[in-house]
């Protein structure tokens, strides 16, 4: 399986880079629901909720639209079928789906017009549609690092789910995921991220029963205990579809389906249309190199050098016409996939740190210019380049001052001798850990280092950044009907 993966792989072999990483771009919601999957929830919903068409197109369809809005194309990490670029939208729209099955088990409508619908039985319609989509949604907040960017991958800024859609701040995206447990976090930012998904009229309607306001609430911020009959139909839509995906909706096809099948909207996507396959790829191996980790600890012996290594894109770096930055930066990435660079570890040059990606200089520069003497360059050169690239952090000065803490940490980073001894480091600060940490996991943060330089320590957030955001959120969902 593993030879597969990377028999297609076009990598240099000469100087052994794959190029930058893939942004994706922001697309409208009516371009993200013209996939194979999401159209079969989307011609079943109308039936099975059984609304009259202006409140189906009010309430539930603006929530659709503004929900694939937000997420746009991030996978489900957490959920393992649902793993790969636009996962989440179809998780999301298929537990609805499943959700609202099993409550019409319990409740059948049939033979019930719309128009007739009992208000109970429609509010609880709604409550649980909402709940079954939106569930989890707070874990873009806790755990995943996404980064919006122009249509070259630059002017990057992570992206603040809690603040606004993506779209709203940039053209194009990128990702990660932090290898941490948030789980509170993400409960209590679902309840914010709900609240800017759904239309006002239907967050109203929900509040006017309080016991269903109590189970819905308890719900998005995953108390089963307190959730009642809600944990009862929304958690087993998701145990289902994880069990049967897609088989539980009747579904052909693979997960890839929604990118192979889907035709590309726009020049943009057909211009990244590529990648998407390969992004497939990348996650199917780092399911090999799971299974390969779980064989060696059973004493299969150890992973050979480079078997960890996964294909990231198809195409043919040489070097020519790139910055000297984003060859460095190619040449890290690589590194980190190939375990020929270490991460957060004692003899680290690289560590993961509350103010970005912590590179020590000159000494990781040096190992570059070592290994790569073809380019006849510098650290400063290296430096001004990634400055100029806007990667590093802007500060007074790009090489930053950093210290090692005082207490002993998990990538045991105390020099020799006295723990109360401090060794100052210099470092240059990547701001943004998905120039090299993409569409995959980011290592813990090593709290180990402190930031030293006064620069870095801002009283209160640069408010200019935020003068073009939009102070509330509405989103542009689908076209209005007409009134006539």
């Amino acid at each position: 399986m593993f030879e597969k993966l990377i028999k297609g792989s076009k990598l240099n072999k000469k100087k052994g880079y794959t190029s930058a990483p893939s942004h994706f771009p922001v697309l409208s919601s009516k371009q993200l629901l013209t996939s194979k999957r999401c159209e079969y929830v989307l011609k079943r919903f109308p039936a099975i909720i059984n609304a009259p068409k202006e409140h189906y197109e009010e309430l539930y369809l603006d929530a659709i639209h503004h929900f694939a809005d937000f997420v746009q194309g991030l996978p489900a990490v957490r959920i393992a079928p649902y793993n790969y670029h636009g996962g989440m939208l179809d998780l999301g729209l298929e537990r609805a789906y499943v959700t609202l099955l099993n409550y019409r088990k319990e409740f059948p409508i049939k033979g019930i017009k719309p128009e007739d619908m009992p208000p109970s039985l429609a509010r609880w319609t709604y409550a649980l549609f909402t709940a079954g989509m939106l569930y989890g949604i707070g874990q873009i907040a806790a755990t995943y690092w996404v980064t919006v960017c122009d249509e070259h991958g630059k002017d990057g800024t992570r992206w603040q789910p809690i603040v606004c859609p993506m779209g709203r701040l940039n053209t194009h995206y990128r990702y990660g995921f932090e290898t941490i447990n948030r789980d509170p976090i993400a409960s209590r930012a679902t309840l914010m991220i709900s609240k800017m998904i759904l239309p006002d009229a239907g967050l109203a309607w929900i509040a006017e029963d309080k016991d269903i306001l109590n189970y819905w609430l308890a719900i998005l911020e995953n108390d089963e205990s307190g959730s009642g009959v809600f944990a009862k139909i929304v958690l087993p839509a998701e145990w289902q579809l994880l069990e049967h995906p897609p088989e539980a909706l009747g579904l052909l096809g693979d997960t890839a389906g929604r990118e192979i099948t889907r035709k590309p909207q726009t020049e943009a996507e057909k211009k990244h249309k590529g990648f998407l396959g390969d992004h497939e790829a990348l996650l199917a191996a780092e399911a090999q190199e799971h299974l390969a980790a779980e064989e060696a600890k059973a004493g299969h012996g150890e992973l050979p050098p480079g078997a960890a290594l996964r294909e990231v894109r198809s195409e043919d770096i040489t070097g020519a016409g790139l910055e000297i930055g984003e060859v460095f930066l190619q040449w890290l990435r690589n590194g980190i996939i190939g375990q020929s660079i270490s991460v957060n570890r004692a003899s680290s040059k690289i560590h993961v740190t509350s103010a970005g990606v912590m590179m020590l200089y000159p000494e990781l520069f040096q190992e570059f210019i070592k290994q790569n003497p073809q380019y006849n360059t510098s650290p400063q050169a290296i430096n001004k380049s990634l400055d100029s690239l806007g990667h590093t952090a802007k500060t007074q000065s790009n090489v930053q001052q950093y210290l090692k803490g005082q207490h002993q940490s998990s990538a045991s980073l105390i020099a020799k001798g006295s723990q109360q001894q401090q060794h100052q480091k210099q470092a240059v600060v990547l701001k943004d850990p998905t120039v090299i940490f993409y569409s995959t996991k980011i290592p813990y943060m090593n709290e180990a280092f402190k930031v030293t330089s006064l620069a870095m320590q801002h009283t209160y957030p640069n408010l200019t950044a935020w003068k073009s955001v939009p102070a509330t959120y509405q989103p542009p969902g689908p076209p209005k009907p007409s009134k006539s």
